[in-house]
């Protein structure tokens, strides 16, 4: 076997290959003694018509079947042979072959492009500190209080801020159902998305077992037609609630945890309300640390990868939802972010290589023993679960990334800038 290797794009190859006849042949006169035991022929016995009949007769469909088959072996054996990964399916693009000849053909076939990864220390990044402040731990206690509320049923019309249980279906233009568009005892609170103070003014007074018809202007889909849209709903009624929220007290402290008083409480909120912003500030750091390198070092992917990513995540996304998802929205929506992923993914690797940084078995089982820690009643759930190699595996490949991205950090240049709260500024790369 004679094969030819050119680099059509990065992630592109094409194969030109030739097979001696005299490795052709032993395939072709075995297909024609098959052939010759099941065919039928007037004249002659199953199993004896003569090979000079068969040839005559069926040599052009047996020599065809026959090439087909030795291009997907011969084909195999190329890639191996080449030492190739492929990406997706290689494609036969031409096949020339006669009994007594060479077999002849050329394939195409996508592969990871070899890349070199550069550029990626002393990169210039401004990382954002915004401090937690009274407001913050103010609307931390109203979300725990709204937590806590009482919900108590009423008697009589709703009023402002009451909750209802209720139907809701949505209606066309012309006041009909739409079908598939029922929710069915959904809990409503009076001036609250998703329906505003509008609607609870069109609900106010609304009684038990009563159905009344709503409508809520919501922006258009076109940006620049400022009109709205109407959306109308028949709103029926099952029970009305009157939300009693707790006091902001000592004793609703107590009731959190082990708090003596509300100051502890206001205090430990604080705390970590800032570790949970310390931390996404943080991650925001790594996000765009690793856009930029990718930036600094962007290849090409091969189409296929792209492809075959995006089309695993719609048939994943169609099992969990179990509901029509428009593939096409589907597939661009996530298009940009799949590219990312696999260029970052071969590029964090590569970088790893190149700084030689590794994770040890011991870095993987202090990690799921610090699993077992935070959760030590799910101990024997949480073991199983990392027990194979495929699941160590998935360990392993995380703390690399991290341990890659910690690097990337610490030869950087970090310029820190304090920030008010409510700034929509974040971390950036300065040039």
């Amino acid at each position: 076997m004679k094969t030819e290797i050119k680099d059509i794009e990065s992630y592109k190859k094409r194969l030109a290959v030739e097979v001696p006849t005299e490795e052709v042949q032993p395939y072709l006169e075995k297909a024609y003694r098959k052939y010759q035991k099941k065919v039928r022929v007037d004249g002659f016995r199953q199993g004896k018509v003569p090979l000079s009949l068969i040839k005559k007769r069926f040599g052009k469909a047996i020599q065809a079947d026959v090439a087909d088959d030795l291009v997907q072996e011969f084909y195999t054996k190329t890639i191996e042979a080449e030492n190739i990964s492929p990406v997706a399916p290689g494609i036969i693009l031409d096949v020339k072959y006669q009994e007594g000849q060479s077999l002849k053909f050329t394939a195409e076939v996508e592969v990871e492009p070899e890349i070199t990864v550069q550029n990626y220390t002393g990169i210039k990044i401004e990382k954002e500190i915004v401090p937690v402040i009274e407001e913050d731990v103010q609307a931390m206690l109203e979300y725990l209080r709204e937590q806590r509320a009482e919900k108590n049923e009423v008697q009589g019309g709703a009023e402002k801020g009451f909750l209802l249980e209720a139907d809701i279906q949505a209606l066309d233009d012309t006041g009909f159902p739409i079908v598939g568009q029922k929710y069915e005892k959904h809990l409503i609170e009076m001036g609250k998305p998703p329906f505003g103070p509008d609607v609870e003014e069109q609900l106010v007074g609304i009684q038990t077992g009563e159905e009344r018809r709503v409508q809520i202007s919501v922006p258009g889909p076109d940006k620049k037609d400022n009109r709205p849209l109407t959306q109308r709903y028949l709103i029926k009624v099952h029970r009305i609630m009157e939300k009693v929220m707790p006091a902001l007290d000592d004793d609703f402290a107590k009731s959190l945890g082990e708090y003596e008083h509300m100051d502890q409480l206001k205090n430990q909120l604080k705390e970590n309300l800032q570790l949970q912003r310390d931390k996404e500030l943080e991650n925001t750091v790594r996000h765009r640390l690793s856009q930029e390198i990718v930036k600094r070092n962007d290849y090409s992917l091969p189409p296929a990868q792209i492809e075959n990513t995006l089309n695993m995540m719609f048939e994943e996304e169609q099992k969990r939802n179990q509901s029509d998802v428009n593939k096409d929205q589907f597939l661009q929506h996530h298009r940009p972010m799949v590219v990312f992923s696999i260029k970052w993914d071969r590029i964090w690797h590569k970088i790893a290589e190149n700084e030689s940084i590794e994770i040890t078995d011991e870095a993987i089982e202090a990690e799921i023993d610090r699993m077992v820690k935070s959760s030590p009643e799910q101990e024997k759930r949480i073991r199983a679960q990392f027990k194979s190699d495929k699941a160590k595996n998935r360990i392993r490949e995380q703390l690399l990334e991290d341990q890659v991205l910690a690097f990337l950090i610490s030869e950087s240049k970090i310029k820190e800038v304090t920030r008010k709260p409510g700034k929509k500024k974040k971390s950036s790369i300065i040039t």
